[in-house]
């Protein structure tokens, strides 16, 4: 998945969140179990994704991803201005 792409979800969970905190009362539950289902995927797929660029840690990083907002901050942060590294590539 594309940096854009896993930011897009990050945003979406947020509104989630943000839904399950504030929103109708007959969807709290429903858009709770949405946001925790999607901030569990995010932690898979950034975790991933700043693995492929060159952070060691990459999922211990990802898991900011199970507090409310902070893993979106952080994957933004991370990812910024640090392109993958292509394993198969030849080292000069």
């Amino acid at each position: 998945m594309s940096r854009a792409g896993i930011i897009t979800l990050s945003v979406v969970c947020c509104v989630f969140g943000g839904l399950a905190l504030a929103g109708p009362q007959g969807l709290r539950g429903l858009t709770y179990l949405l946001n925790v289902v999607l901030a569990i995927g995010l932690f898979v797929v950034a975790g991933k994704d700043l693995t492929a660029r060159g952070w060691r840690l990459g999922y211990l990083f990802a898991g900011a991803y199970l507090l409310p907002l902070i893993g979106l901050i952080v994957y933004v942060g991370l990812s910024n201005d640090r392109p993958k590294v292509n394993a198969g590539a030849p080292s000069t």
